[in-house]
């Protein structure tokens, strides 16, 4: 989503750590659906048991993959 851009610019390890630590999380890349950056959220949760298993990722691709381009855009009815 990013076109192979660097997630953390020039930031060193520790800045990084500290700003995750902190709850900063990179902002939504340009053209990126909300429901896909949503599920990115999903997976930089702070507590790894609240992040999705990799069968549940794996599902919701799926799905967004089987949906129409509009609803990519659109944040459905049951997201978080």
């Amino acid at each position: 989503m990013s076109y192979g851009e660097r997630p953390y610019w020039n930031w060193s390890n520790t800045d990084v750590i500290k700003a995750v630590d902190k709850g900063f999380r990179l902002l939504i890349p340009p053209n990126c659906p909300q429901v896909l950056y949503n599920m990115m959220l999903d997976c930089w949760n702070s507590n790894r048991l609240n992040r999705p298993r990799f069968k549940q990722i794996l599902t919701d691709l799926d799905l967004l993959a089987k949906s129409k381009k509009e609803n990519l855009y659109t944040t459905p009815k049951n997201a978080k």
